[in-house]
């Protein structure tokens, strides 16, 4: 750079137009480091030692040296972009284009803002006008934003949106980028980034993961340095990865346009560089090179030969006019305005404010034939005929993604503004029969949650009378009638749940009376029940055992036996049933179609019998309300005797499911059908052990492979009920029927069969219970409804939360309420990120957390700053409590707050302290006898209320209306 003003200088000098009978010197001043004051020194020196007449440069800072030579009036012609050496330069700066202050300066370089003249060329040229800018945090890219914002209103062109990313940019700050994007791409197809080249890369990958990146393109700056046709994989380097044009997808970098200053165009420029590196040997600067490694010529060095070029063509045409070297500002206004061919080999236009006007290319993505790829340019910006914008010529194809420029936006707009679009009825129709219908599954799923957390099920044992084992009431005194007088029952009814267990371990009491004993009889709401206990300590009420629950209460069939509720009381969990006094294949079915899908535990023993004569099935469901019950010893013969109707199948099983299966309930039926055929148990005559029994039908194989069933031999029923009674119990469950098929084959038994008078006895009963259950039904309905209203009136009154609540370790103790009261300056805040509270903080907050503390109970404590307020605002009672020490504040004087008067409330501010005027404020109280209390209050000289009673005699009664805040506590 330092042999181009030689060079120049040597140029106008042989040149005879230039400056006839002049000739021009170079005189160096460096001084050494970018140092402002170091500059006006070398300046000053320069013109009263040299006697200098223009100053081509500096190298570093322009805004101080500028107003020297303006003080001097002298020229001053920068040519080095200061950038390229320090960021925080003035000679890039718009302010020294105020040729208000700086009327003798000029520049060959362009300022940071002539970009923008480029930006506005290209976005017209494709008829791009709406745009979302992306500017870094720096001076020069914030500079051009200012001149872009500014041509943009000028030509129509609206930025939708402006965004501002950290000037050293890093890559944790990926996540600003993103969220850029994520608020931007529904706004616009064209993003303009001011920014670095990290920035470029990361955004452009980043928008490919997001949207359809064919529709949009991004434009970026790169104007630090001029295009390179050596270095093109530069602007793919990445300061933070290590990346390789290999190693990126180049698919998404086809939607970048990148503006780059344009490379020297002059095909002798590499001469003139020759030319520039000789000058630099010559003793006016001594600069040392090596001959075997070129020294690298910026492209600054032929700003510098322009400047010193248009600095002699102004003064050979200021000299033609008679004007003087010295008058720098004449000599500038010639400058101002011109155009010249610079040595780079392109025409450049110095505006009106003495800078040069930039000349920008336009790069794309190109790939070549070797399919490697490169950023290379394919348009150029021009002036002509004096225009205020350049001119973009595009010189090769742009390979677009979508094989067009993107439009500017949608062709119905972002929102669908330029789109008048008929509503689509069918789509309407299904979302809001779809909207209904989840409004409806919400309600239902509302509904059957309610009802889970209800416990309609639970019963309180307290609620159940149990029968004696002694009563004089026996079962068949339940059997044979409906009504129980309340009055005769209290002689055999106990409260106390007996217990099934004995301490004293008498198992045949124990088994025996758990069966048969009227003990597990009771009487709830009316209803006889059979109450069977689980032996488990406690139950734990998840959400299955919940659903189980709520099925077994849904389930009602006439065959199948009412579930009336649960009781799951610690140490104390049963399970009532509607008691069958007399102890058919439709509850089956039911049953099966049921969400129970079967039994598991299917026997003689649960096909009960009720005061109707119907057949009921019983002890199903509820697998998970027992599971984990204790087996006590004597429940063990009971288990392995059940096991007698269990299927084959499930036998073999180590865990066999709880609830069974429905053809493992065919198998048991055939048994029940054989033990009430046979009538002599469910094997009939076999002379077995229950475990041998067991054995031989779980491993038929063992015995050879021989099925063991029950003998059917001796059996005296007809020939298709022995068929039906095989089929069920076969080995094959695919082979066993379904009850429905069962219930077809034996109704063939009830052929020839002609009714009689008991038959028709019973159906003439069926038919008034059905009619008495009706009725009973309508009117339970009624008293629910009455029942509810009234409840609901009282809750509304006093919740039972709040009237039934007692401190657990103090039981017939009410809870007293204990209230503290300070006044004073506080600070309040919302403290915590995942679940935030409102706090208050202070010694405010401390003290009236004291004056709780030392209160007592059903009182409130005030401190004096809190009585000065209420005395402010009057109307409030309050009564001294003298000193009270207080922790961490010592003896503090306190008081109680007894009421307050709403009739009259009395200003204590306006009260005289010299002659204490109290403000009477009578209270009229009327007493349940003939006694009328009328008090009226003042103030003592400390300030505290006293009240003066006075009785007087009515001659009629009144209802009474207490007041305590009037009685001396």
């Amino acid at each position: 750079m330092a042999g181009a003003i030689p060079l120049a200088v040597e140029h106008v000098n042989k040149d005879a137009n230039l400056l006839p009978n002049h000739t021009l010197q170079f005189v160096p001043g460096d001084y050494m480091k970018p140092n402002t004051a170091l500059a006006i020194r070398t300046m000053t020196r320069l013109l009263t030692d040299e006697n200098v007449v223009a100053f081509i440069g500096p190298d570093y800072s322009c805004a101080e040296e500028a107003l020297v030579a303006a003080a001097w009036n002298l020229p001053m012609i920068a040519y080095l972009d200061s950038r390229i050496i320090e960021e925080n330069n003035q000679c890039a700066d718009t302010k020294v284009s105020n040729k208000s202050q700086y009327w003798t300066f000029a520049r060959t370089l362009p300022p940071s803002s002539k970009v923008s003249k480029s930006l506005i060329a290209l976005l017209k040229h494709f008829k791009w006008h709406k745009v979302v800018l992306i500017v870094a945090d720096n001076p020069r890219d914030i500079q051009a934003q200012q001149e872009l914002v500014t041509l943009a209103k000028k030509h129509n062109i609206q930025i939708t949106q402006t965004h501002s990313i950290p000037g050293k940019y890093l890559s944790r700050h990926n996540d600003t980028l993103k969220r850029i994007i994520h608020k931007s791409y529904k706004r616009t197809r064209v993003y303009i980034l001011l920014s670095e080249t990290d920035v470029l890369i990361d955004f452009t990958r980043f928008m490919q993961a997001k949207v359809d990146i064919k529709e949009y393109v991004i434009i970026a700056v790169e104007d630090e340095d001029v295009y390179n046709s050596t270095r093109k994989l530069r602007y793919f380097q990445h300061i933070f990865e290590n990346l390789t044009l290999d190693s990126l997808d180049l698919f998404p970098f086809r939607a970048v346009l990148l503006i780059t200053s344009s490379a020297p165009s002059n095909p002798n420029y590499e001469q003139i560089q020759a030319e520039m590196r000789r000058k630099m040997t010559f003793p006016s600067l001594n600069i040392p090179t090596n001959p075997h490694i070129p020294h690298e010529i910026p492209i600054s060095a032929g700003l510098a030969y322009d400047a010193v070029m248009i600095y002699a063509k102004a003064v050979t045409e200021v000299l033609r006019d008679g004007g003087s070297v010295r008058d720098g500002k004449t000599i500038i206004e010639h400058i101002i305005g011109s155009r010249y061919e610079s040595i780079l080999g392109f025409s450049v236009t110095i505006d009106e404010n003495g800078d040069a006007e930039g000349n920008y290319s336009l790069l794309a993505l190109i790939e070549s034939s070797d399919s490697t790829a490169s950023m290379e340019p394919v348009g150029r910006f021009t002036y002509q005929n004096n225009q205020s914008l350049p001119s973009l010529y595009i010189e090769r194809p742009i390979a677009w993604i979508s094989g067009h420029p993107p439009k500017a936006e949608p062709k119905c707009g972002f929102t669908g503004e330029f789109c008048v679009t008929k509503p689509n009825w069918m789509l309407i129709g299904i979302c809001l029969v779809s909207g209904c219908l989840i409004l409806i599954a919400s309600a239902f799923a509302f509904r059957y949650e309610h009802k889970l957390a209800c416990l309609l099920w639970k019963v309180e044992m307290k609620d159940v009378l149990f029968i004696r084992r002694n009563s004089e009431y026996t079962l068949q005194n339940i059997r044979n009638t409906v009504n129980l007088h309340k009055v005769n029952m209290n002689r055999y009814i106990s409260y106390n749940v007996p217990p099934l267990i004995s301490n004293g371990g008498d198992e045949s009491q124990t088994y025996e009376g758990h069966v048969r004993s009227n003990d597990c009889v009771g009487i709830y709401k009316g209803n006889v029940v059979f109450v069977k206990r689980i032996n488990k300590k406690s139950i734990d009420l998840t959400r299955n055992v919940r659903k189980e629950l709520i099925q077994m209460r849904e389930l009602r069939h006439e065959n199948i036996n009412p579930f009336i509720g649960a009781c799951v009381d610690a140490n104390n969990i049963f399970i009532l049933t509607l008691y069958c006094a007399r102890g058919s294949l439709e509850g089956m079915i039911y049953l099966h179609d049921s969400a129970f899908v079967s039994h598991g535990r299917l026997k003689s023993s649960n096909c009960l019998v009720d005061s109707r004569w119907v057949l009921q099935i019983a002890d199903f469901g509820l697998h998970e309300f027992k599971a984990g019950e204790d087996i006590c010893p004597f429940m063990e013969t009971k288990y392995e005797r059940d096991l007698l109707w269990r299927a084959p199948e499930l036998l073999r099983l180590v865990n066999p499911p709880p609830q069974g299966t429905q053809k493992g309930d065919v198998y048991s039926f055939s048994i029940i059908l054989h033990e009430i055929i046979g009538r002599s148990g469910p094997w009939g005559a076999t002379n077995m052990d229950i475990n041998l029994i067991l054995d031989r039908v779980m491993n038929p194989k063992k015995y050879g492979g021989r099925i063991f069933r029950p003998p059917v031999q001796k059996l005296k029923c007809p020939d298709y009920v022995i068929r039906c009674m095989e089929e069920c119990w076969h080995e094959d469950i695919d082979v066993r029927p379904d009850f429905r098929y069962i219930n077809m084959r034996l109704r063939e038994m009830q052929r020839g069969i002609k009714p009689n008078i008991f038959d028709n006895m019973i159906a003439i009963m069926e038919k008034y219970a059905y009619n008495l259950e009706g009725l009973v039904q309508e009117r339970t309905n009624q008293l629910v409804e009455e029942k509810k209203k009234t409840e609901n009136l009282l809750l509304r009154m006093l919740p039972n939360t709040i009237q039934n609540f007692e401190i657990r370790h103090r039981p017939g103790e009410r809870l007293k309420l204990r209230i503290g009261m300070h006044s004073g300056q506080c600070v309040a805040g919302v403290v915590g990120l995942k679940m935030p509270r409102f706090c208050l903080f202070g010694d405010t907050v401390n003290t009236a957390s004291r004056m709780e503390s030392t209160g007592e109970a059903l009182k409130i404590h005030v401190s004096n700053d809190t009585k000065v307020i209420l005395d402010k605002l009057g109307g409030y009672i309050l009564q001294e409590r003298g000193l009270t020490y207080v922790k961490g504040k010592g003896e503090m004087r306190t008081f109680w707050l007894l009421g307050r008067c709403e009739s009259k409330k009395i200003n204590v501010s306006q009260l005289s302290k010299e002659n204490n005027i109290a403000i009477p404020n009578e209270i009229i109280m009327q007493k349940s006898g003939k006694q009328l209390y009328r008090n009226s209050f003042s103030l003592d000289e400390k300030g505290i209320y006293e009240a003066d009673t006075s009785v007087e005699t009515i001659s009629e009664d009144t209802n009474s209306v207490e007041n305590d805040a009037l009685n001396d506590k």
